[in-house]
């Protein structure tokens, strides 16, 4: 190595499957602010931070109802969203449930508590939007090497423990686009 040429830094050792999953779901349950996609009916794009309320299977978010993420999640009924840093990063990917304001006093407590953000003592009207990730629901993308612009990206199934939450399959490219079931 030349010595004006800074050293790559060393990539800690690929996980195993069950290191994984346990990094998921602790990721899951400590961390609350999450990225959401979206789209327009026309297409334009929406990326938006939201915190979000996880209960061990779903995820609920909480936003305006007249916002365009609302609206085009209502629309789609179907959603994706991450959180964690790019290297180390959680994908969700699933159905949208729209739960008006109201509707379920024990989930927007639980929201509230695990936000510190409680939509009911706004002025604007708010939704929530529980997310029922699909099977295995949850996928743990991490960089196999370090960066280099043939490394490739390999995803992680969550295990058994995450089963249950849904139906459907891991999309294991980057560029791949998410797939709604009552999207063209």
């Amino acid at each position: 190595m030349r010595p004006d040429t800074p050293e790559e830094p060393q990539q800690p050792p690929v996980r195993s499957r069950a290191d994984r999953t346990a990094d998921t779901l602790e990721k899951l349950s400590r961390d609350v602010d999450l990225w959401v996609a979206s789209a327009s009916q026309d297409g334009r794009a929406y990326l938006v931070p939201l915190s979000y309320h996880w209960d061990g299977s779903t995820l609920t978010i909480a936003t305006p109802s007249a916002s365009p993420t609302a609206r085009n999640l209502i629309r789609a009924g179907w959603v994706r969203a991450a959180l964690g840093q790019t290297r180390d990063v959680v994908i969700v990917e699933g159905r949208v449930e729209a739960i008006p304001i109201g509707a379920n006093p024990e989930l927007e407590d639980a929201h509230a508590r695990s936000t510190g953000f409680d939509p009911r003592t706004l002025a604007d009207e708010y939704v929530y939007l529980r997310i029922a990730p699909r099977d295995p629901g949850v996928a743990r993308v991490e960089r196999a090497r370090g960066p280099r612009p043939d490394a490739r990206w390999s995803v992680a199934r969550v295990d058994q423990r995450l089963r249950s939450i849904g139906s459907g399959q891991i999309r294991n490219s980057p560029t791949a686009r998410p797939r709604c079931p009552r999207c063209p």
